[in-house]
């Protein structure tokens, strides 16, 4: 699982981001599927927002940043997986419904 961090400044000052991986995904094994890249999204929700890698940014106060981590690439095919376990990462809010459905093929969630 990837994680997802929003941060908010209330200096002004630079923010240097240095990060891999954000052109391609992670690896997968024996048919698991590749999670999207890692990402910077420098002020979001505005006319400036931009996805960087390693770079330095200039802020002000109440300027955001959003990182958005990868995760790990999935093992094994996910039709796969046994359905009860899918039901059971849908109730903790590790899969979304829709993702039960369309990739994991459980359809009553």
């Amino acid at each position: 699982m990837g994680l997802r961090r929003d941060i908010r400044f209330v200096t002004p000052g630079e923010f240097l981001s240095v990060i891999k991986k954000t052109r391609s995904r992670p690896w997968a094994l024996d048919g698991g599927l590749e999670p999207d890249p890692n990402q910077v999204v420098v002020f979001p929700g505005t006319s400036r927002e931009a996805r960087v890698s390693t770079k330095r940014t200039r802020v002000q106060v109440g300027d955001r940043v959003t990182l958005l981590t990868a995760g790990g690439g999935g093992h094994g095919d996910p039709g796969g997986r046994d359905p009860e376990a899918v039901r059971e990462d849908v109730a903790e809010g590790y899969v979304s419904p829709e993702a039960a459905r369309e990739v994991y093929g459980v359809r009553d969630v």
